[in-house]
């Protein structure tokens, strides 16, 4: 099983111990073996989506934010899921992941922080009203439906 961490904050090399003690915690929780051991080798670390800093927006993660909400109904905070659900985005859209994997994104909390953020910016989330009142664009779930017949 390999785990791939999406960073939202450090670098790789300060992460990747870090996120391969998680795993290996749930690992050891979701199976009941406490004897299991995740090899070190099979943790990797994207730290590509950090942006400009911890806690600043990144198109991706404003992208991500709104595609979860619309799609899914899920919530994604902006600091840290909407991150890591950037970069969950971009390595299915690349190909990371080989046709036909299990792909587990684990949902940390986080989504009250959301009204803590300024909103996100109308032309990324498409919804009249969402942020500043100068946005004409709007959103119908029907529309959306029609483009994909």
């Amino acid at each position: 099983t390999k785990v791939v961490g999406i960073s939202t904050r450090h670098p790789e090399d300060v992460q990747k111990e870090h996120i391969h003690q998680l795993a290996t915690k749930t690992l050891k929780f979701a199976t009941g073996d406490e004897s299991l051991e995740l090899p070190l080798d099979n943790v990797v670390v994207m730290d590509q989506y950090v942006g400009p800093g911890y806690s600043l927006p990144t198109k991706g993660m404003e992208e991500a934010v709104t595609l979860f909400a619309r799609k899914e109904g899920i919530l994604l905070d902006p600091v840290y899921t909407g991150k890591a659900a950037a970069g969950l985005v971009d390595l299915v859209q690349s190909g990371y992941f080989p046709p036909g994997s299990n792909v587990l994104f684990l949902h940390t909390g986080g989504a009250p922080s959301l009204y803590h953020y300024k909103p996100i910016d109308n032309a990324v989330f498409g919804i009249a009203g969402a942020g500043d009142s100068s946005s004409s664009i709007s959103y119908s779930a029907a529309e959306d439906e029609k483009k994909s017949d």
